[in-house]
């Protein structure tokens, strides 16, 4: 029986903190996903995906089956996380792979699937929204980092020898572009790089406008155990 671990952070509070006052703790990808989550304007509304197609009639029943299979074959087996869901009506979960180390982050737009994202990208839009937060609001971080439609799925793994052959690549909710990729760069360390810009689809709320086009463009090394 697997057993459920418990999310490490670092906060600066104990009681009635939000996550994004946190910060991860430790190397494993799948301790990411609430983070992110939250950053990203999503909340807990299932313990699980199944729990989730159950409790409600969802165009996704049809398609998640075939997710799932998919992210089965690569080895995502693991500890699975509850689902997150946006005002809208997307969701987003993921699993942990076998190894213990990587996961793979299912997202769904209202009613249909978007795309797939594993540990690299993971961490990469954690560290990039966590980034834009400090100077703007939620929802704009939202509009630059959610995908709306993937336009290129990443080849490779954390555990590649190389890392990435090529970069993921999807459109964010504003219609710009997120741009990223991962280089293994030693046994158990590894490069990030990710570009993301806001696109003419960017709204904001009365009385605030960002300062021209959002970009956020940033690389940075990080090490995780071996499987």
């Amino acid at each position: 029986m697997r057993r459920r671990r418990f999310i490490q952070a670092s906060c600066s509070a104990l009681a009635g903190v939000s996550l994004t006052q946190c910060t991860p703790v430790g190397s494993r990808m799948f301790i990411y996903i609430p983070f992110l989550a939250e950053l990203l304007g999503y909340a807990i509304v299932a313990k699980s995906i199944s729990d989730y197609l159950q409790g409600r009639p969802s165009p996704l029943a049809a398609v998640v089956p075939s997710i799932e299979a998919a992210m089965a074959q690569g080895g995502f087996t693991g500890e699975q996380s509850p689902v997150y869901e946006d005002e809208n009506g997307g969701i987003v979960h993921a699993t942990e792979h076998e190894d213990g180390v990587d996961a793979c982050l299912a997202i769904y737009g209202p009613g249909r699937y978007t795309t797939l994202v594993e540990g690299p990208t993971i961490m990469a839009m954690y560290r990039g929204a966590k980034d834009v937060n400090r100077a703007e609001p939620r929802d704009i971080v939202r509009q630059v980092f959610v995908p709306k439609e993937e336009i290129q799925q990443n080849l490779g793994r954390l555990n590649s020898e190389v890392g990435y052959l090529q970069s993921t690549v999807y459109r964010n909710l504003s219609d710009g572009l997120v741009d990223i990729n991962y280089t293994r760069t030693g046994t158990n360390t590894g490069r990030i790089k990710i570009y993301a810009e806001s696109g003419p689809g960017l709204q904001y709320k009365p009385l605030y406008k960002p300062k021209g086009i959002i970009t956020y463009d940033n690389q940075f090394d990080f090490s995780f155990p071996t499987a």
